[in-house]
């Protein structure tokens, strides 16, 4: 499909809708929280998949239990002994950050740890489109703030990986020894977990199975020709390495 280039989300959305491109639908992951725009492809019959954030559509979708990935991090700093467990991220903008958030406060509440405001930090602003050194600047930020208010937790669940190496490079900076002072949790699993020092334990996302997933119901024509929506949960696991 090709479509005229420098398009926002909104523009592009009715761009397909109204010329269809011989196209056999589109893979939507939307990171807006407004998703009427989307509305159009549907009422021009163009077959819609959703994957990874959530879209409020009546359509296939592919998601992710964030929420259980949160969850699984603090549990597992809990585990491993202990009790002083921070959280940081870029702003809570995002369904899957929101999630993961919902579910790291879940798992220290079932075990009886009081959430310690000052092991929180979450960035104020973020760049208008993805960018990793973003993550990676806000990783180091938030951590030289812990240290310079003296309240560095035990165990630390970064919202993504690269996050996460920030995180990590601030520690070091400061000669503080990963993970036999401070465990660092990341989110992804992607591959910058395995070229940090030290190797990185993460939440992984299945990302590449979501995007398949998604691909092969847009794909399939069985599922074409059925009315019938196509709901599919990931679950997420545990990668445990030096970190922690």
């Amino acid at each position: 499909m090709s479509v005229k280039p420098g398009l926002g989300q909104r523009e592009f959305t009715a761009d397909i809708a109204r010329n269809r491109y011989n196209c056999v639908g589109t893979l939507i992951a939307s990171i807006s929280t407004e998703h009427e725009h989307l509305l159009q492809l549907q009422y021009a019959g163009v077959r819609t998949v959703a994957f990874d954030q959530h879209v409020d559509l009546n359509c296939h979708m592919v998601r992710f239990n964030y929420r259980k990935g949160g969850h699984m991090a603090a549990t597992h700093l809990i585990n491993t002994g202990r009790r002083r467990i921070g959280f940081i991220s870029s702003p809570l903008t995002r369904f899957s950050r929101r999630e993961v958030y919902t579910g790291f406060c879940s798992a220290l509440e079932q075990h009886g740890i009081e959430i310690d405001r000052r092991y929180i930090k979450i960035a104020n602003t973020e760049t208008a489109f993805p960018d990793r050194m973003c993550d990676f600047s806000n990783g180091l930020s938030l951590v030289q703030k812990m240290i310079a208010e003296d309240c560095l937790p035990e165990g630390l669940f970064c919202v993504n990986d690269v996050t996460a190496a920030g995180a990590l490079c601030a520690l070091r900076n400061q000669n503080i020894q990963v993970p036999e002072q401070v465990g660092v949790v990341g989110f992804d699993n992607i591959f910058v977990s395995q070229i940090v020092t030290p190797k990185l334990t993460t939440i992984d996302q299945s990302t590449l199975k979501m995007g398949e997933l998604a691909a092969d119901i847009l794909l399939d024509k069985k599922s074409q020709e059925d009315e019938k929506i196509i709901r599919i949960t990931l679950e997420p696991t545990l990668a445990i390495r030096e970190s922690t």
